[in-house]
């Protein structure tokens, strides 16, 4: 299941579901994606969207292939067009944001709202997420700072995020 998973995402990448490359000049469009210090390159943004329970989940891949990527889970009547900080849980235990960071299918990093997780915090950051219109969003990441040493790499991880634009939706199956 998780190979056909990545057989999916890969094939999205190849059409370019919602793509941004340093040559985008598409209007409205704009993107930037800078993990550890380095800008990302050929980013690929996509969504899969459970409208019953309001869950979002963001999957912003860079890179060559399917292997890196950040994972954002949140609500849209919790989350959507608010300023989260991601130093500090959140009281519902039900719905709660998650941030996940992949490097070569392997866990950077991964963090969590849930007051209940065993994830750890990010060290310094924010995040706002604003639906645009039905398949445009603005993802803003800022000043994140993460390190993860019981589930993910040990390494600390520096992450900027600023994306505005179409982002299609996708199937998993």
């Amino acid at each position: 299941m998780k190979r056909l998973f990545y057989i999916v995402i890969a094939a999205l990448m190849v059409l370019a579901v919602a793509s941004c490359k340093k040559d985008n000049d598409s209007v409205g469009e704009k993107c930037l994606l800078v993990i550890d210090g380095v800008e990302c390159s050929d980013v690929v943004v996509a969504r899969e969207d459970d409208i019953s329970d309001n869950c979002y989940h963001f999957f912003i891949y860079f890179g060559e292939g399917a292997s890196n990527y950040i994972e954002i889970f949140v609500y849209s009547d919790l989350h959507f067009g608010k300023k989260i900080d991601l130093t500090k849980g959140e009281g519902d235990v039900e719905k709660s944001w998650n941030v996940y960071g992949y490097k070569d299918n392997k866990y950077m990093f991964q963090t969590s709202g849930h007051p209940l997780a065993p994830y750890v915090m990010f060290k310094s950051g924010t995040l706002k997420i604003t639906r645009e219109s039905s398949d445009n969003f603005t993802i803003l990441l800022k000043d994140g700072k993460v390190q993860d040493e019981g589930y993910g790499d040990g390494e600390e991880h520096t992450i900027e995020l600023e994306y505005s634009g179409p982002v299609s939706k996708v199937i998993i199956l």
